[in-house]
């Protein structure tokens, strides 16, 4: 990792943006790595803990270390830190670079990649940047076996949206991927990533309603997806055969929510996440397995 960094940012100040969960495992151990770049200081963050005051104490900090032009920043852990990571880095004198090192690989298929965290102001998905990572790291060797249903998830909206190859690869180890083997889990991990980056918006299926649920409930993320799948495949008439395989891939995988919500409380959210665009809600209407499109709604 040192060496990455040197060749792609050269000997200018550091600061690591590290979050408390996966500091044990990950963030300590990339922190001695680096540490021999010099001017290196550490800044904590807790999930909760990710907001606009988050993004104030941050530039204060960098500030008071005195980042300049030829600075950088590097995130470690899951993807509330690099949502902090790239708001600020993007601010900061104009915009410095940011570093991604995923030890989650939630991170690795959803926000990060695209480009797109957000951070919450009051509960909603309202403060970010469009700013994509200047380096983005993925060591499979750091996926955490307790969140594999998160990546299964992520994998099967891949799968269902873009890549019939991906779909067809968690039905085979569907066994595995539900008892979060770790060499299927890398398998996926090292199939998907690569696409998630060349699939545009369509990254986005089932998250229109996942955002939303996330907002209006505590869920886990793998769970809200699942769900948000389901829901926006039936409101955009996916054919029957199409959410036939989907609902069956889902349910061997373990991953079929039993979620009760009002569609009205629902709906409310969904149209103040951050899936919207000129007061219509973006969403992803699937023609087959692998193939999806980009739709504009009124309303779900």
């Amino acid at each position: 990792l040192k060496d990455i960094l040197l060749s792609r940012f050269g000997p200018g100040k550091g600061m690591v943006v590290a979050d408390r969960g996966t500091w044990g495992f990950a963030g300590r151990a990339a922190v001695g790595h680096i540490k021999e770049l010099g001017g290196l200081s550490v800044q904590m963050v807790d999930e909760e803990g990710v907001d606009l005051e988050a993004v104030g104490e941050l530039w204060m900090k960098m500030s008071r270390a005195r980042l300049d032009l030829g600075s950088y920043l590097v995130s470690v852990g899951r993807r509330w830190s690099h949502a902090l990571a790239l708001a600020a880095g993007s601010g900061y004198m104009g915009g410095i670079p940011v570093a991604c090192v995923l030890t989650d690989p939630l991170a690795a298929l959803d926000e990060c990649a695209a480009g797109g965290c957000f951070i919450r102001l009051k509960r909603r998905r309202a403060l970010g940047s469009s700013k994509k990572p200047e380096l983005l790291v993925v060591d499979t060797a750091l996926v955490p076996a307790q969140r594999s249903r998160d990546l299964v998830a992520e994998g099967v909206k891949l799968g269902a949206a873009v890549s019939r190859e991906v779909f067809d690869l968690l039905a085979e180890r569907a066994e595995e991927l539900k008892k979060g083997h770790l060499g299927a889990c890398r398998e996926l991990l090292e199939l998907a990533v690569p696409l998630n980056f060349s699939a545009g918006p369509l990254r986005i299926f089932g998250h229109t309603a996942a955002w939303a649920l996330e907002d209006a409930r505590k869920v886990s993320h793998g769970e809200a997806v699942a769900f948000g799948m389901l829901w926006e495949a039936k409101k955009l008439g996916a054919p029957k055969e199409t959410l036939d395989a989907l609902e069956e891939l889902l349910s061997r995988l373990g991953l079929k929510p039993e979620l009760n919500i009002e569609p009205t409380r629902l709906r409310a959210h969904v149209n103040s996440a951050k899936l919207t665009r000129r007061g219509k809600t973006l969403a992803v209407r699937l023609r087959e397995l692998g193939s999806g499109e980009l739709v504009e709604v009124e309303e779900l």
